[in-house]
């Protein structure tokens, strides 16, 4: 029984926490810009193509835009760090009413947590 679930767990890929962080926080960052531009938050002509994974990605060349999501990816990344997120929630909301129009909601596992000293 014991090695069987031990065959289990080898099966079960994983990524070292340390090392991918900012990794994870880059796919959030192009995830979010992608969400943005895909549904018309802010005009076409605001975003630039970059190359990125094999692919060409858009992001907002916006300064403010730009900044905003900087420091929330940096959040995230210290966050992961610490095994102190379940989830990244992206939320669009109508700029007339306030009511949400869609919401994305990203589960971050964290496996492997290293005690902290």
């Amino acid at each position: 029984m014991a090695a069987e679930q031990e065959k289990a767990k080898s099966k079960v890929h994983k990524l070292s926490l340390k090392g991918s962080s900012k990794l994870v926080a880059e796919f959030f960052h192009y995830s979010i810009n992608t969400i943005l531009f895909q549904r018309g938050v802010y005009p076409a002509e605001d975003f630039t193509a970059v190359k990125k994974y094999g692919l060409t990605m858009l992001v907002s060349s916006d300064d403010q835009v730009k900044s905003y999501i900087k420091k929330i990816m940096s959040q995230l990344d210290k966050w992961m760090v610490k095994g102190k997120i379940s989830k990244l929630v992206v939320v669009i909301t109508s700029k007339d009413t306030g009511e949400n129009v869609e919401r994305w909601q990203f589960d971050v596992q964290i496996l492997n947590k290293e005690k902290k000293k």
